[in-house]
């Protein structure tokens, strides 16, 4: 991205839920403002958990968080690179502290592993920039919400149709037809 370096990985969800903080809008974070994350609602939390524990679902798209680092992060690049790459490959060292990861975007797919047997089995893709100031932070977050347009419900129903058409199980099938007659 221009201007901004950001580092990308992959990571077990329960060592992100050990190092991340939500900066909710609520009294509990006046004293940080600007806050900017709605607080977690607890029917989506119980959805998304449901989705990962019963039906073993995953989110293929990233966590966006802010490492909060009093010094440099630590990143040990690989001996082997690919050649003209823009990127480095290599180990990135996270700090090992409770509120160094502020979760940008992602609260309720991160939030949804915890109490989740697929916390330390699963693997949750992040983008990370370093040390974003809560403005900054902020703007991302609204960038992120205000310009993402989510799937009518019109083409869900014709996607699910589609998909659950040639299900082996019979209640699949009886929904896509139910999706195609409608």
């Amino acid at each position: 991205m221009p201007d901004i370096g950001y580092y990308s990985f992959s990571i077990e969800p329960e060592k992100l839920l050990k190092i991340g903080y939500v900066l909710h809008r609520s009294e509990a974070n006046s004293s940080m403002m600007p806050t900017y994350q709605r607080l977690i609602k607890k029917s989506r939390l119980t959805a998304v958990r449901k989705f990962i524990n019963e039906e073993h679902g995953y989110f293929p798209n990233s966590i966006i968080i802010s490492i909060d680092s009093k010094k440099p992060l630590q990143f040990d690049r690989s001996e082997k690179q690919v050649p003209n790459a823009v990127a480095d490959l290599g180990i990135l060292h996270l700090p090992q502290q409770y509120r160094s990861a502020f979760i940008i975007d992602g609260q309720h797919r991160l939030y949804g592993y915890s109490d989740s047997p697929y916390a330390m089995t699963n693997s949750i893709p992040v983008v990370a920039f370093e040390n974003l100031d809560q403005t900054e932070q902020v703007r991302l977050f609204m960038d992120i919400n205000e310009n993402q347009k989510s799937v009518s419900k019109k083409l869900r129903n014709v996607l699910n149709a589609d998909m659950l058409w040639d299900s082996p199980k019979e209640a699949e099938r009886r929904d896509a037809l139910r999706l195609k007659i409608a």
